[in-house]
């Protein structure tokens, strides 16, 4: 949380990245890791820890993908002589993915794995999110199941970053913050929206390395030219 003397600042900053959005996404996404480096500067570690990551992935995605739907951006990637768009692409896709991926990582340790304190709370308000008792696992406790919570989303987040099952990992992702919308209301989705933005390009874009070598190779063979 900012302290009050810089929540001025951060909304100002805010701002930037929606008033840019409407001129150029690359200045957009720009704003948006201009706004993650003074969050950075403003808050405990604590705190930037779990959205820093996300939201430099987010930014370079933009600066890189901005050429595809502005005109300004498209004319600033010809005037500097840049790589082409599908060059850049396949790099924001990149960094997108393994920035979401080291995220969620990072969620599952300090808020789950690490310092499960506050999401064993949330389970006790909730208990029936622990299914354990449901499956017959009578003891498996709160604690044990925030830590079974806690290394499926360090396992999805190291699938993410090393671009293995990358679609079966955002589908499962998904699936979990579109759940908790329906369980606990709409207002569960703000904070997740980065994160199901992303998810939603992932989804549609991302394959896996085995089946884009594949895909690749059959490409190059003669019998496919």
């Amino acid at each position: 949380m900012l302290q009050p003397q810089f929540i001025f600042l951060g909304l100002v900053s805010q701002l930037l990245v929606v008033i840019t959005a409407a001129v150029s996404i690359t200045l957009s996404g720009f704003m948006v890791m201009l706004t993650t480096l003074v969050m950075i500067a403003l808050t405990p570690w604590e705190i930037w820890i779990n959205y820093a990551f996300e939201f430099f992935a987010i930014g370079i995605f933009m600066m890189l993908t901005g050429s595809y739907v502005s005109t300004i951006d498209n004319k600033f990637l010809a005037a500097f002589n840049l790589p082409n768009t599908d060059e850049l692409w396949r790099v924001a896709l990149l960094t997108l993915r393994v920035g979401i991926g080291a995220q969620l990582a990072i969620l599952a340790l300090t808020e789950k794995m690490v310092y499960p304190g506050l999401a064993v709370v949330f389970i006790e308000m909730f208990p029936f999110y622990n299914i354990f008792p449901q499956i017959g696992l009578h003891a498996g406790t709160d604690l044990h199941f925030v830590f079974f919570i806690g290394l499926c989303e360090l396992s999805l987040g190291i699938l993410l970053m090393t671009g293995v099952a990358n679609r079966l990992t955002m589908t499962m992702l998904t699936f979990a913050f579109v759940t908790t919308a329906i369980i606990h209301g709409v207002h569960e989705v703000e904070g997740h929206l980065p994160i199901f933005a992303a998810a939603f390009v992932l989804l549609l874009t991302q394959r896996n390395k085995q089946s884009s070598s594949r895909h690749t190779q059959m490409s190059r063979s003669p019998a496919f030219a």
